[in-house]
């Protein structure tokens, strides 16, 4: 019986069900470079089962796996979407870890500097100087970190109670950034860059760079970078780029952020925008369900639509 015919005869996930979920957790994270989860060096076999059962905890968890079993229409389908929603997941635990959240920091602040590139290298996503040269740098990242070393950083002023205090002001952030990429003479990826100013502002740190250890049994290995697969999905996710409104594009821009916080930047009240993005989601998921890479089209579709909001909003006063 297939992991699918499983879950659809049983409503739940079996024997097999199971080995493809350890194997998908252990390519996806492996793929993406996700560092394992907190109190694991490494994505062995006990960090991939607790991230897997994880995945499964709770009613919402089994829901999921329903969902996603009833939406494929054969046994391809399912682990393509499945794989989709570990990606997810990970993401999810990810931006909760004390790195995961300096990841995303300084994306937000790349992402709207005008003197940094985004540089695409295959799936992977890197950063470089606006001016400067675009292939991945080769220069060790212990290097780099003497480039901060004696760079004073004082963190800013922080009484809330309920969130964390940034750890440095934006100004720093950017001048870390600029000194990092201008000796790295090259592009480097957002985790690269956070491992090597976590070691100058001291965070509380989890391991960052991960020496992988062989697991008990042979998980499916992360999947190489397909160069025509690429092309096709950037050429998919253009069409479907071009087929949205502006509303749609800055959902899709923002795909982390709240109904609430997407309200004001779309013009309507947080429940209709709420309904919305739900709509604007399945339609894009129902889309891209049977591509050959669902999740490399998303990607490609969310890009465009964050260098589209970036440049739209160029300007000021710039409104929907």
């Amino acid at each position: 019986m297939t992991p699918l015919e499983e879950v659809r005869t049983t409503g739940r996930i079996g024997h097999e069900g199971a080995r493809l979920l350890y194997r998908l957790v252990y390519s996806v994270a492996v793929d993406r470079n996700i560092p394992a989860p907190q109190g694991h060096q490494s994505w062995g076999r006990t960090a991939i089962e607790e991230t897997a059962h994880d995945f499964l905890s709770g009613s919402a968890g089994m829901q999921r796996l329903v969902t996603i079993a009833t939406q494929s229409n054969n046994d391809d389908s399912f682990r393509r979407q499945l794989a989709a929603a570990v990606l997810n997941h990970l993401r999810t635990g990810g931006r909760a870890t004390d790195v995961g959240k300096l990841v995303v920091r300084l994306n937000d602040i790349l992402k709207t500097t005008p003197s940094f590139e985004k540089v695409r290298n295959g799936r992977s996503t890197y950063w470089a100087m606006a001016d400067g040269r675009t292939d991945v740098s080769d220069v060790p990242l212990s290097d780099l970190e003497l480039e901060l070393r004696t760079m004073e950083v004082v963190r800013p002023k922080w009484t809330s109670e309920t969130r964390d205090a940034p750890l440095a002001d934006r100004a720093v952030l950017v001048e870390m950034l600029t000194r990092v990429l201008t000796r790295a003479a090259g592009s480097l990826t957002s985790r690269d860059l956070a491992a090597v100013i976590a070691a100058r502002i001291d965070i509380r740190r989890v391991p960052i760079a991960y020496e992988l250890d062989d697991p008990d049994e042979q998980f499916e290995p992360a999947a190489p970078d397909d160069a025509g697969s690429a092309t096709v999905a950037s050429s998919q996710a253009l069409d479907f780029f071009n087929r949205l409104t502006d509303r749609e594009r800055i959902i899709l821009a923002n795909p982390d952020k709240t109904a609430r916080e997407l309200a004001p930047l779309v013009g309507l009240k947080h429940a209709q925008t709420a309904v919305v993005r739900q709509r604007l989601f399945d339609r894009v998921r129902d889309e891209v369900a049977e591509s050959e890479d669902p999740e490399g089209i998303v990607e490609d579709l969310c890009d465009l639509c964050e260098e589209w909001v970036a440049h739209w909003t160029n300007h000021e006063g710039s409104t929907l």
